[in-house]
């Protein structure tokens, strides 16, 4: 055997950074449009009552317009009907003769700040069925 002594080869070995750049950049691409594709935003579908500008003139400018049934809620989900304390059969009851007498007529669900939203969304789906989707939810400006 023979060895050569103090000859080194010429050539440094070199390492390609290229391709391994090249697959760090595709699987980077790939993630960012797996994670693109896989966020979903879930919407709802609300729609409001037009405004007095978005529907223009009207036509029945001498037709009465009937005053809103008005319903309240106190803080303690006590159920008032013309600011006297109502029981629930009894608010059924007047609510469709309401409806009966006036065929146009809404009846609006107005509820003390202090009351929990949850019971609020309790006596909106009590009344659904009584109102149909002529009952509102009354919402108050906030105070500047």
């Amino acid at each position: 055997m023979k060895f050569r002594a103090g000859k080194r080869p010429k050539k440094m070995p070199t390492v390609n950074l290229v391709p391994m750049m090249t697959a760090m950049l595709a699987i980077l691409a790939f993630f960012v449009v797996l994670s693109t594709s896989l966020t979903t935003s879930e919407r709802t579908d609300v729609q409001l009552a037009p405004t007095s500008s978005q529907e223009g003139p009207s036509t029945n400018a001498n037709a009465p317009t009937t005053p809103p049934l008005s319903v309240w809620l106190d803080r303690n989900g006590q159920a008032y009907l013309d600011r006297n304390p109502i029981a629930t059969a009894a608010l059924d009851a007047a609510i469709q003769a309401y409806l009966q007498r006036s065929p146009e007529g809404t009846v609006t669900l107005d509820a003390d700040p202090q009351l929990p939203y949850e019971q609020v969304l309790v006596w909106l789906e009590r009344l659904k069925p009584v109102a149909g989707d002529r009952i509102t939810l009354a919402i108050a400006e906030p105070a500047p």
